[in-house]
């Protein structure tokens, strides 16, 4: 596996660029300085530095230990359990007393023709 080393220039300094071929895993050490901090960059080339703690911390947050709202259950693949059916609601008829019927002269509007 062979990595190849580039200089591409930029406003502030130069920056070696290392680019793997077509089919060719991206080196060990790729994303990380030499002292085993983590970075990524932007498409802008803005660098985004994570260090060991950050990551841990974030790994343990309660965000991270929840799945995702709406995930699908794949058997052998999601380790969340399979959603169980909701237990189905018996509805309760209320029975409503039936209206009185009232008398043809107990119209709500009085009308003159």
């Amino acid at each position: 596996m062979s990595s190849k080393h580039f200089l591409t220039p930029s406003p502030s300094a130069p920056v070696a660029v290392r680019r793997a071929g077509p089919g060719e895993k991206p080196p060990h050490d790729f994303g990380t300085t030499p002292g085993g901090t983590i970075f990524g960059t932007t498409p802008g080339g803005t660098r985004i530095i994570y260090t060991k703690d950050a990551l841990l911390n974030l790994s343990r947050s309660p965000l991270a230990q929840t799945p995702p709202k709406g995930l699908a259950y794949i058997p052998g693949v999601t380790n969340v359990p399979r959603p169980k059916e909701a237990p189905k609601r018996v509805e309760k008829k209320v029975e409503k007393p039936e209206p009185s019927k009232k008398e043809d002269k107990d119209d709500l509007f009085d009308m003159e023709i």
